[in-house]
């Protein structure tokens, strides 16, 4: 059965399923396919995984891959033929080279994964307060929003402002002996 992400688009942010598709892929390359020579789980889906071959806005299309339960059948079948490899094979310096990078890989993605609940969280925050806000007609909630606002465009032209500011610890000392 193929799946519909069930999130919202964000720039720079992939679909949970498609994450873990992509993790699973990449063991399965790079260990797998590459060190045993082992043939792909679904050579239909090897273009959908990888990362080089399918656009980030393309893996925001409906259907395009697999739903949650047989995503994760993949990705567990792919790491417990990976556990079985590390059990019985000896490891030769390049194949934990390969083990290093896809771990490295699959930690780039749980922290990918983490920062989208994050942003998703506080997007569905800042979403349930607007609606509440004209639900209710509450001011103070409509007061709060506005500041809230306000607070975020002033922490961007400060960020701006101290970027564009090439001031160094001595000019910084002198301007602070200056003053007393």
């Amino acid at each position: 059965m193929l799946s519909k992400p069930k999130c919202p688009y964000l720039p720079g942010i992939n679909p949970p399923i498609w994450e873990v598709g992509h993790a699973a892929f990449f063991f399965e390359r790079f260990i797998l396919q590459n060190l045993d020579k082992v043939p792909s789980y679904n050579p239909a889906l090897d273009d959908i995984w990888d990362s080089f071959e399918l656009a980030h806005e393309d893996r925001w299309q409906e259907g395009l891959f697999p739903d949650k339960p047989d995503t994760l059948r993949y990705f567990d079948d792919t790491f417990n033929k990976v556990k079985q490899r590390i059990e019985t094979k000896a490891l030769t310096d390049s194949d934990l080279y390969l083990y290093k990078y896809a771990i490295f890989h699959l930690n780039m993605h749980i922290e990918s994964m983490v920062w989208r609940a994050k942003a998703w969280a506080m997007r569905r925050r800042l979403t349930h307060l607007k609606m509440r806000a004209r639900e209710t007609r509450n001011q103070s909630t409509r007061t709060m929003l506005k500041c809230l606002r306000a607070a975020t465009k002033l922490v961007c032209r400060l960020r701006r402002y101290i970027s564009r500011q090439k001031i160094s610890a001595s000019t910084m000392k002198s301007q602070n002996s200056a003053l007393t």
